[in-house]
């Protein structure tokens, strides 16, 4: 029982943390009118990771003693670690910065080179492909 507190759990704080990173890409794609495509592709796959997610977390509620949501464990540690470190390069800097017009700009530069931001989305899909796995082996 224990486990599958942690599993339900565990998928309901890695909404969290795709919630807030979703909300962060959302915001700066909508404050600037030229954000880059790869820009855009993150937020999407973000949205569509929520999505995914949140179907997990209501049918581990549903049907918690499920054989095949048991096996969640490690994707859902991976995926949470991904998207940790996506979140921690997203941080703005501290409040302690002396110049208040870098906070400023900060807002509206995204602080990742393309080449991240697509690793980022490889990385992001790949998790969510096997959430999708899964969801489709509990429907069987």
């Amino acid at each position: 029982m224990a486990e599958l507190v942690g599993l339900v759990s565990g998928i309901f704080a890695l909404i969290q943390i795709a919630a807030q990173v979703s909300a962060w890409t959302h915001e700066y794609v909508g404050k600037v009118s030229k954000a880059s495509e790869d820009i855009v592709k993150l937020s999407h796959e973000l949205e569509s990771l929520n999505q995914v997610l949140l179907d997990l977390h209501n049918i581990a509620k549903e049907d918690p003693e499920s054989v095949v949501l048991r096996g969640l464990r490690n994707q859902i540690r991976d995926c949470t670690t991904v998207l940790e470190r996506f979140q921690q390069s997203l941080k703005t800097p501290p409040s302690t910065t002396r110049f208040k017009w870098r906070k400023r700009l900060f807002r509206y530069s995204w602080p990742l080179k393309e080449q991240d931001n697509l690793e980022y989305i490889s990385l992001i899909e790949r998790r969510k492909s096997g959430f999708i796995i899964t969801l489709e082996v509990y429907q069987l």
